[in-house]
């Protein structure tokens, strides 16, 4: 092609993991402050939130009205427990009901509450008054940690603001510091949604230091240090993950990229991409970043087999179809002709379905004629991510090359529409104004 290349960031192998949130937060919650005019005024805001319809739900022994709120019996610790754990593993929608009248029966005990609220967690129940007990739970005892983290998970879980969550998890750390998971959340929300990458570290290092053992902990530090470009560090918490828990796919796959993009090592990438795959088959990402790997090396149907496989296990993976749609594009004639054969294989032992999305490209591309697979892959990753400026360039690219230049001329435009300074936004430009 004449045009600049039409590989984009989504066929270049990434570096990160797409489940790993990371750091600038503008001003951490302060951990000062007690139950003055900010905890109130955020346990009113976190208490309406959920409606009115509901609001003496929780008040009431099995649903009836305030009025019939004593209950039976009094309920003991003791009977409490029992409660929890046969909700745990038994019978939830029983458990949720004796913790309902624990608490009108000790509705000042914040224990109580917070029980209540994992009860009806656990039992599936939606945020719309969960919120509220872990509120009163809070009312009743701001020092209960499991309190905060409650109220925190039901926030997260709601879509509330990130503030508000990392506010709780600050509070409940506050409260005891030697909660591993909650430094994990914490670590994994400044990544992610606040940019904070310094707060993140932090966190996550606090929660490696919490449970040497937590595998996800060590992986999510790598994360962090591998954006701050501290590639040794990175690999250590990676490879410490790997070791504590080896079919962890999410950091086999991050320390396979690690190996490629900063070591240049592809051989120990290209194992770590199958160590992967072979502990999660299903892992549409190490599939993908093992495809980008062997279409370096020139092995373009081992590769396309690859991207297929991530797409048949994540059919809205629109990097993977961008890659497939690449690789078809460009792809030498034999390769192709190689697809299709393999694919009529198929169909003639009796299978009605082939292993590999490529080989059924290739046969519609032989048998329409032209780049009609390189196409259909391209218009599958529009459908995934129709705000792709990448995609759309290269589905205009395919139409240019097709020599219908008034419909990729429509197609380049649409690309600066969503993009305006496209990587190839300067080229774009010159080339409609020639066009």
């Amino acid at each position: 092609m004449n045009s600049p290349a039409s590989q984009n960031e989504s066929t270049k192998n990434p570096r990160s993991d797409q489940n790993q949130p990371v750091a600038k937060h503008a001003k951490h919650p302060p951990l000062h402050r007690g139950t003055g005019g900010l905890v109130s005024a955020r346990l009113a805001a976190w208490e309406s939130m959920s409606g009115s319809d509901d609001k003496d739900e929780y008040d009431t022994a099995s649903g009836s009205d305030a009025s019939s709120k004593t209950p039976p019996v009094s309920f003991t610790g003791a009977q409490l427990t029992l409660a929890w754990s046969r909700g745990r593993r038994e019978d939830i929608v029983h458990a949720e009901t004796l913790f309902r009248r624990a608490v009108v029966a000790t509705n000042d005990s914040a224990e109580d509450w917070v029980a209540t609220g994992q009860a009806l967690e656990a039992s599936g129940q939606g945020s719309r008054y969960v919120q509220k007990i872990y509120a009163k739970a809070i009312r009743l005892d701001d020092t209960l940690s499991s309190g905060w983290v409650g109220m925190g998970r039901t926030l997260c879980r709601a879509g509330g603001a990130i503030d508000d969550v990392v506010y709780c998890l600050y509070r409940a750390l506050k409260i005891d510091l030697d909660q591993a998971d909650v430094w994990l959340q914490l670590g994994l929300l400044l990544k992610t949604h606040l940019g904070d990458r310094t707060g993140a570290m932090h966190a996550l290092t606090m929660a490696t230091y919490c449970a040497p053992d937590c595998a996800d902990a060590w992986c999510a530090l790598g994360y962090t240090l591998e954006a701050e470009s501290k590639g040794l560090e990175a690999k250590e918490a990676y490879e410490m993950a790997t070791a504590l828990d080896p079919s962890n796919s999410s950091a086999l796959v991050n320390l396979g990229c690690l190996h490629q993009n900063s070591f240049g090592d592809l051989s120990a990438a290209e194992a770590c991409f199958r160590s992967a795959v072979t502990a999660d088959a299903t892992c549409a990402r190490a599939h993908y970043c093992l495809g980008w790997l062997l279409h370096s090396k020139g092995e373009l149907y081992a590769a396309a087999t690859a991207f297929s496989h991530a797409v048949h296990f994540d059919g809205e993976y629109a990097d993977a179809w961008g890659a497939l749609g690449h690789l078809l594009h460009t792809a030498p004639p034999d390769v192709v002709a190689l697809g299709a054969e393999a694919f009529r294989t198929g169909l003639t032992r009796g299978t009605s379905e082939t292993d590999s999305w490529f080989e059924f490209a290739c046969h519609v591309q032989t048998t329409e004629g032209g780049l009609a697979g390189a196409k259909l892959a391209y218009r599958y990753a529009l459908v995934a991510n129709p705000d792709n400026a990448d995609e759309w360039f290269n589905l205009a690219s395919l139409h240019r090359d097709l020599g219908n230049t008034p419909l990729a001329a429509s197609l380049y435009k649409h690309v600066l529409e969503i993009n305006p300074s496209h990587q190839h936004a300067d080229w774009l430009r010159a080339w409609m104004a020639r066009a």
